[in-house]
Formats: structure tokens, C-alpha cells, sequence
């Protein structure tokens, strides 16, 4: 049964801007009025009493196709999306046969299992695709993962420009997810999942028949495993080359992809499971370029984009970031933040060379464990406008770990695509999470996780502070960690950019990778 509700609460005492406040006590409030397929009763349980007593009045609402049978019936080679059916428990199965295909595993209930790898999968409304209980050869590495917010900013001399932003997630990342294209986004013998979805609730329910694919690869570029041995190779078998050549092994990875359409800009989600063990998240953006007019009588000035003499518009130079949640369970919720950092030969001010030991050879590390939020400190020399601070070229990396021993088992954060903040804390208040690539806080199950999804209609005086998920600089010993990722780029335009902006084999990602959490490689 899928319901539609417009649930309208107020407080027991106050006036009506006391709802705009933050007071999330039970007892101060009480519902007003229960609507539901635009009938208003005055609990929930009143509607079931009437669902009961009279089912005639209700109307049914199942989930939509979103392809029309005419598209279906025009290309006979594409394979269907998988099929439902009820199992013995009465449970919605879902069963990927496991001969012929891209796909040798099997998906029951969108719980995916294929070789060493198990995970559960879904499309949220707000953030779009999301992983839960990640486990790799029965070994828990991660309780939940997947995008968590996404913010695009422009920049101009016009005071108009100078605000602009696109909160796309405040729309709903999952609520404009877009179907798979069988043969262009995907193998055409790909397994396609179906997501049902209420990307709002005047418009009802609707299931995007191809939303998600999983597909097997040994694509080079996005961890294929390759292994080459030169020592071991075998004389009577080489083909190429002289004796001793080369054998090697390779091992495919899973890839998990969906898109989503917002507004001007598509967004394509590549996650691969490689045999590694290894986890990494990519975020593929394709769109148009934000443009305006260039007048005869404006000077040319190429501070703020490109001036194409070709068109005869102004094309804007921008930021995109991309917010990842990573709740990182390490065998289990118990663990400790780690940072290393390596260090290199240049001038270093004698504060730095109290605190750092140089190796002698020009590269050094350092491991510390984080015992509290703030702990996590900004990167020295350069992070802040106008900051010109000669001091040590450094390079940092954050785990998460189970155990205090110096051998204990961690999964290290890879930020691939770390875009130093270039936007005042004034302007950035209500998503403050573009400020740094990597942030630390504990797990809290009823905290606000996102930003832009509140503060999409207050830019400064936003319902959600990021900054206070570390600023309370609670533990971080033995407990249960979140890491945020901070990817992004900057887009400087060119006349490529006219009229498809193509950044399709751009790598933007965060990488999960195991660190002596197992005994060899996997």
C-alpha cells in the first residue's frame, strides 16, 4: 500500500514562528490535522479506521511504468527489467539468474551478493543511491555510503551572479533519477533493477523501470585487478616476446551505476567493487554551461569565464562539490580515527620543526589517532585567501580503525578529487562542508546528515549548521565515526563548452580501500 501524507504539526504553546525553531521534544508538540489522498482526518488512526470500515472510498495507487509499452516493444534485444515475485515468507524476491550476462551474482530484495562482495542497495528521494552493510568476505566494512549533497556556485561581477548557486539536492537527487539507457549507459546484457520512487506527493507514486545496473568489468581504468609476473612465467606457454615474458591474472570488478537529470546538469554514479577489496565511488557530471550575454558595449573581461568571440556570450566560471557520507563500521561500530601525513623536504618555520621528524631522506610519515573532532586540523599554507605560508609540501590521509595496536586493521579515505575552499564563510554558511575535503564526526542516528535539503531557502541563516556536526568536539575513541568526503572541481569554460559541456571521463571520487585489514592481499 503506498500512502501519500501531508502531516501539519504545531506546537502546544507558542505562536506559529516557534515552528521555524529547531525543538525536536515530543511532548511540545501535537498533530493538527492528518491529510491523506486529500481527505483530512485527525490522526492516522482515524484514516485506518475508515480504510478498514469503508475500502471502497480509498483509491489505489500502484507503482507506475515509466516507459510505455510502444518503447518497449521497439527494440527486442533489450532485456526486460528483473521481475517480482513473492516468496515463501510472503516477501517481495527479486532473482538475477547468474548463466549468461554481465552479472554472475544474484540480487534478492535489492540485497546484491556477488562474489567476496555483499551489500544492500537503494535510491533515496533526497541523495539519490545508497549502500548499506558492505561486507567483503563476510567482513563488515561499511554500515551505509553514498552521496549526501551537492552544490554548484558561479561567479560574476554582477551582484545577481555574485549569489547565484544551484542546492541541487534541496530538489531531491533520487526524486530526479533518470532511466538507464540499455547499450549507452550500460551493457545491453546488464542486469537493470527497478526503483520505485515518490519523487513528490502530488505527483504519486512511479517506478523508473531501469534505475539501477550492476554489470561485471575488466575495465582498465576503474580498478581491474592486473597482476603480471615476470619471474614466474612459464617458457612452453609464452606466445609474445622472448622467454620469460610475462603471465598474468586478472579478476573483474562489479559496477554498480545510476543517473540522475537536474535541471541543466546530468549526473552519472559509478560505484565499482573491485576484487581488491576496494571500494570507489565516482561522480560523472555532463550538462550544460551556464551562459550570458555579452553586450557590444562590455569590455572584455575573462575574470569570471570565458568571453566567446564565436557566440557572443559569456560562459561562467563555477564550482561543483559533491558531498559523500561514509559511515565506516570497521568489523564493527568500535573505532578510532587515524591521520597520517607525509612530509617532505622545504622550509619549515621552528614551530613545525619541533613538531615533525625529518627521516634524513626528503620523506617522512607520521601517524597520529584523533582523539577528538577538532583534532582534525586544516591543511597549513594555503587553505585561506591570501595565506602565503612557506612551510613543509605534505601530503594526508585518513583511516578509520579498529584497536589501539600499531598493526590494528583500518580502511583508509582517499579524497581523489580535493578542492580547496574558495568561497568566504559568509557565503558558504548554509553548506559549510565545501570548506574542507575530508571531515570526522561521531554517528548520531537522529542528526541531520545533509545540509542543502533545509537550507535550500535560508543561505544565511541556515536550519543546519555542518560545522556543529565537529565544532561540540565530542570522543572519537571507540566510537561509532563518520566520515564525510568533500569531492569537487573548478570548471573553467572554453568554447568546447557550446552547447554540451562534456566531463564524462573526469575522475571525481572517494576511494574506501582496506589497510592491513587483511593478512595479504585478498
Amino acid at each position: 500500500v503506498n500512502l501519500h501524507l501531508n502531516i501539519r504539526w504545531m506546537l502546544v504553546e507558542g505562536d506559529y514562528k516557534a515552528i521555524e525553531s529547531q525543538n525536536d521534544t515530543a511532548k511540545d508538540w501535537r498533530l493538527m490535522n492528518f491529510w491523506m489522498q486529500n481527505r483530512s482526518f485527525p490522526s492516522p488512526q482515524a484514516a485506518l479506521q475508515d480504510f478498514i470500515k469503508r475500502p471502497e472510498s480509498w483509491i489505489r495507487q500502484p507503482f507506475r511504468r515509466t516507459l510505455l509499452d510502444e518503447r518497449e516493444m521497439a527494440n527486442p534485444y533489450i532485456p526486460n527489467a528483473r521481475t517480482f515475485n513473492v516468496n515463501e515468507q510472503g516477501m517481495l524476491k527479486e532473482d538475477v539468474p547468474t548463466d549468461g550476462g554481465v552479472f554472475p551474482g544474484n540480487v534478492i530484495n535489492k540485497h546484491v551478493r556477488y562474489r567476496n562482495w555483499s551489500f544492500d542497495v537503494s535510491v533515496l528521494r533526497d541523495s539519490g543511491l545508497r549502500f548499506f552493510n558492505i561486507t567483503y568476505k563476510s567482513r563488515l566494512m561499511i554500515a551505509e555510503a553514498g552521496l549526501e549533497d551537492t552544490v554548484t556556485m558561479y561567479v560574476s561581477d554582477t551582484p545577481f551572479m555574485q549569489r547565484m548557486l544551484s542546492l541541487e539536492s534541496m530538489y531531491g537527487v533520487g526524486a530526479m533519477w533518470s532511466e538507464l539507457s540499455p547499450g549507452i549507459d550500460c551493457p545491453v546484457d546488464a542486469v537493470y533493477l527497478s526503483v520505485p520512487m515518490v519523487p513528490q506527493p502530488y505527483t504519486g507514486p512511479k517506478t523508473i523501470l531501469r534505475g539501477i545496473c550492476l554489470y561485471e568489468s575488466h575495465a582498465q581504468n576503474y580498478e581491474g585487478a592486473s597482476r603480471r609476473f615476470f619471474t614466474f612465467s612459464n617458457p612452453d606457454s609464452v606466445v609474445h616476446g622472448a622467454p620469460g615474458y610475462t603471465t598474468a591474472e586478472r579478476e573483474p570488478s562489479l559496477y554498480v551505476v545510476g543517473i540522475t537529470a537536474l535541471f541543466n546538469y546530468q549526473y552519472s554514479f559509478v560505484n565499482i567493487f573491485s576484487p581488491a577489496g576496494i571500494v570507489s565511488m565516482y561522480v560523472l557530471p555532463t550538462g550544460y554551461v551556464h551562459v550570458e550575454k555579452v553586450s557590444t558595449q562590455q569590455l572584455p573581461d575573462e575574470r569570471f569565464g570565458l568571453i566567446s568571440k564565436v557566440w557572443g556570450l559569456q560562459f561562467m566560471l563555477h564550482t561543483h562539490n559533491y558531498l559523500f557520507y561514509l559511515d565506516l563500521d570497521v568489523l564493527d561500530e568500535r573505532n578510532v580515527a587515524e591521520e597520517v601525513e607525509i612530509s617532505g623536504v622545504g622550509e619549515r618555520s621552528a614551530e613545525e620543526d619541533r613538531d615533525l621528524k625529518d627521516s634524513g631522506f626528503g620523506i617522512s610519515m607520521n601517524r597520529r589517532t584523533l582523539q577528538y573532532e577538532l583534532d582534525q586540523e586544516e591543511f597549513r599554507g594555503g587553505d585561506k585567501v591570501g595565506e602565503d605560508v612557506k612551510t613543509l609540501p605534505r601530503l594526508r590521509r585518513y583511516r578509520i580503525c579498529k584497536g589501539k595496536a600499531i598493526d590494528k586493521h583500518c580502511l583508509e579515505v582517499i579524497n581523489t578529487a580535493a578542492l580547496p575552499s574558495m568561497f568566504s564563510e559568509e557565503t558558504t554558511r548554509s553548506y559549510a562542508w565545501v570548506r574542507k575535503g575530508i571531515w570526522i564526526s561521531r554517528y548520531h542516528e537522529h542528526e541531520r546528515s545533509g545540509s542543502s535539503i533545509y537550507n535550500g531557502v535560508d543561505l544565511t541563516d541556515p536550519v543546519v549548521d555542518f560545522t556543529k556536526f565537529t565544532s561540540n568536539n565530542e570522543s572519537m575513541i571507540d566510537e561509532d565515526l563518520v566520515v564525510w568526503a568533500n569531492v569537487g572541481f573548478c570548471h573553467i569554460p572554453s568554447n568546447e563548452d557550446f552547447p554540451h559541456t562534456s566531463t564524462h571521463y573526469s575522475t571525481f571520487s572517494v576511494v574506501v580501500k582496506p589497510f592491513n585489514f587483511f593478512d595479504a592481499t585478498p
